[in-house]
């Protein structure tokens, strides 16, 4: 039998999942809001995750969406990364948007 890992989500609890499997199936499977217009096509690099430590290396889709602020901060993109062992995340608050007087 596969050995679970245990996906600490702060403010929410613990998640237990197969290895493998994208954090964003995982945690949307969990009913938590990842922001992700696109669907988790990998195209609008919202459905960001922060590692609390130990992040994960950066995949191509990681470097085309976030800032090297962002992936130094632990930043990831959930539809990118694969659970691959126990972790710790913070799900950011979704993006604000300005609204404009003069439309």
């Amino acid at each position: 039998m596969l050995r679970k890992c245990r996906i600490q989500v702060e403010d929410f609890g613990e998640v237990r999942t197969s290895p493998g499997l994208l954090f964003l199936e995982v945690l949307n499977r969990e009913g938590l809001d990842l922001h992700n217009d696109c669907g988790g096509q990998g195209k609008c690099g919202k459905c960001r995750i922060v590692f609390h430590s130990d992040a994960p290396e950066c995949t191509p889709g990681d470097l085309r969406h976030l800032s090297k602020e962002e992936i130094e901060a632990g930043v990831r993109l959930a539809c990118f990364q694969q659970v691959r062992y126990d972790c710790k995340i913070t799900i950011p608050p979704a993006p604000t948007c300005e609204l404009l007087d003069d439309l």
